[in-house]
């Protein structure tokens, strides 16, 4: 499930270059359930070891300016935001809250707009496009973080056992595998380097081609692809015919 937030605010919205972390408090900070925020903050849906929040987001869509010097980004209003979950009482509580609270966003306020809920025509073969770098990534020995291009064969292996892994953990079975495919359209990737508080974090923006069954479509959808999802990584929307 998915959610467009359409803000608008006063004068410019002044954030910093690397704006990730600020978002994702500002989405813990508008559950209002406390089980539910302590549930995705603390642990989320868990996986032998490994626990997933099944939610992501996109870098905020708007007009502009950035400010290299003093490593700020200044936008003009409206600004847009998706936010995607395959958690449906995250979603009715965050949204509800959304519509009802005053919005602060890093010290400034800002006013809802505009909602929309997307209902996605799921397919078994789509073109996508990244609203949010999309993370591969493994850990080595010394625990050493190895990242991944587009180019690489683990890049689409480590995508698709991200999202069995996912699968298993949201839907508590044990599965052998999943249908999914996922390969880069040439010419259209860009590497993007993102400060995560004290991490730096690379993942790659650009058009895909994905295939697979529908349902494991719509939870790389709703929960993103790749890792860190929740860090506002891995967000992406399906390309229309004529939108390329």
């Amino acid at each position: 499930m998915r959610i467009v937030f359409q803000f608008n605010f006063k004068g410019k919205l002044v954030l910093p270059v690397h704006y990730n972390h600020i978002l994702q408090a500002f989405i813990y900070r508008n559950i209002t359930d406390k089980n539910i925020g302590d549930f995705l903050h603390d642990k989320g849906f868990t996986y032998q070891k490994r626990n997933y929040k099944l939610f992501t987001f996109s870098r905020l869509m708007g007009r502009y300016k950035l400010d290299a010097q003093n490593k700020i980004i200044k936008y003009d209003p409206p600004v847009v935001l998706e936010v995607s979950s395959h958690y449906d009482d995250f979603f009715i509580d965050f949204s509800t809250s959304v519509i009802k609270n005053d919005l602060v966003l890093y010290d400034q306020q800002v006013f809802l707009e505009n909602i929309q809920v997307k209902f996605p025509n799921i397919n078994g073969e789509s073109k996508i496009r990244m609203l949010s770098p999309v993370v591969v990534y493994s850990t080595d020995q010394d625990k050493k973080t190895l990242y991944y291009n587009p180019e690489d064969n683990k890049f689409g292996e480590l995508i698709k056992e991200n999202l069995k892994k996912k699968y298993q953990a949201f839907n508590n079975v044990s599965i052998e595998d999943v249908n999914f495919f996922i390969e880069a359209v040439p010419g259209t990737q860009k590497e993007v380097v993102t400060k995560y508080k004290d991490f730096i974090i690379k993942g790659w923006m650009g058009d895909y081609i994905i295939k697979g069954d529908t349902d494991i479509i719509a939870l790389a959808y709703d929960a993103g692809l790749g890792a860190k999802n929740s860090q506002g990584f891995g967000c992406f929307d399906f390309v229309e015919s004529g939108d390329d």
